[in-house]
């Protein structure tokens, strides 16, 4: 409920979902927190990846790139 529908993300338990973390160089950590109505926070890696649709890596993104550069990776990948 925390995203758009249309995002596609990851789920599973912590031993379905290790291999992801290894293969992808994941950080994440659960931080227990007062703050938060469900007692705790999970720290992660904010990273995008590209991948091509023949299932091949081509870059990579974060949050501190811009609207326009995260479209013409992505235009570039699609082209």
């Amino acid at each position: 409920a925390l995203f758009d529908p249309s995002f596609v993300g990851l789920t599973g338990n912590v031993a379905q979902l290790a291999p992801v973390f290894s293969a992808y160089h994941v950080y994440h950590e659960v931080v227990h927190s007062t703050e938060t109505a469900s007692g705790y926070l999970v720290t992660h890696t904010a990273t995008i990846y590209f991948i091509a649709r023949d299932g091949h890596f081509q870059t990579y993104g974060d949050w501190t790139d811009s609207r326009d550069v995260l479209t013409r990776d992505l235009k570039e990948i699609l082209s």
